[in-house]
């Protein structure tokens, strides 16, 4: 939209422009000043409805609706919020005791904590819904306990003893633990035998595996939390018996026998004037003496 004149040397002129009470109409009018060798026009421009209105764009002051609850006392605690707008969370931040625990920007909006970062007793929780408008929502406030398990530092206690010094010798312990044995190892001159998981706490081992001297014995308890508890060294001997072995030579000495009196009656046959017929007899005589020591 412009006009033209004369005063300033044929140029065209540019409208200007102000606006009615109820912003329908936009009014432009040209030649304003002074020196102006023509007359003053004057121009109506009217705008569409839909551009006022009703139908102009409303800001969102509608802020979230959020409810908080916890889940576990003790190792995990996890905090956890239900959140709703009209038009969208965009994050929902989580506090403790009013102080900013974290946040989490999307749904299942939840938050996991270490249960020992809190003190053991009361503990409050609420939680903070914001939308893209920055409009907030604080749920109601609920409340939960913690309960930190101390960790156990005791070991057991646990004393041994030894029955026995040759053939089976056993061993025992007697152990004991403020939450519980779990295994108790038997050890001779510092080397593992064996373990026993239950009580009575017991080892059975050959006394043939050990030489024949003095040895010493421990016994090491443990627990759950694997704490060691090791016992006093206890001394014990080891005599090994060497072995008998008996032989039966009755057998033996019954075959020798019926041998010998054969040859006594095969001898008698022949003449006593050979020579070595004596002579045979005499070895038969010897032999036999012999088979009555064998035993």
């Amino acid at each position: 939209i412009a006009h033209h004149h004369t005063a300033y040397n044929g140029y065209w002129t540019e409208p200007h422009a102000s606006v009615n009470r109820d912003f329908s109409r936009v009014f432009f009018t040209s030649n304003w000043g002074s020196g102006s060798d023509t007359d003053v026009d004057a121009y109506m421009v009217r705008l569409p409805n839909n551009l006022f209105g009703a139908s102009a764009p409303v800001a969102d002051a509608i802020a979230p609706s959020v409810e908080a609850s916890t889940a576990g006392s003790s190792g995990t605690i996890t905090l956890i919020a239900n959140a709703s707008d009209n038009v969208g969370v965009s994050e929902v931040e989580f506090l403790i005791d009013g102080v900013l625990a974290g946040s989490d920007a999307t749904s299942p909006y939840t938050l996991a904590i270490d249960s020992t970062a809190l003190a053991n007793g009361a503990h409050t929780l609420s939680a903070v819904a914001y939308d893209a408008a920055g409009n907030a929502g604080v749920s109601p406030t609920v409340g939960f306990s913690v309960n930190n398990v101390a960790a156990d530092t005791t070991a057991p206690s646990v004393s041994a003893a030894v029955t026995g010094n040759s053939g089976t010798i056993t061993f025992s312990a007697n152990a004991s633990d403020n939450t519980g044995v779990t295994r108790v190892d038997f050890l001779v001159d510092g080397v593992a035998k064996g373990s026993d998981n239950s009580g009575p706490y017991t080892l059975s081992l050959d006394s043939t595996t050990l030489s024949n001297a003095s040895h010493t014995l421990v016994a090491k308890a443990y627990d759950a939390a694997g704490n060691i508890g090791t016992s006093a060294s206890v001394g014990f001997a080891v005599n090994n018996t060497p072995t008998t072995t008996v032989v039966d030579n009755s057998q033996l000495v019954a075959q020798m026998k019926s041998r010998l009196d054969s040859m006594d009656a095969t001898l008698a046959t022949m003449s006593t004037r050979n020579s070595k017929v004596n002579s045979l007899k005499a070895d038969v005589a010897t032999q036999r003496d012999l088979v009555q020591q064998i035993k």
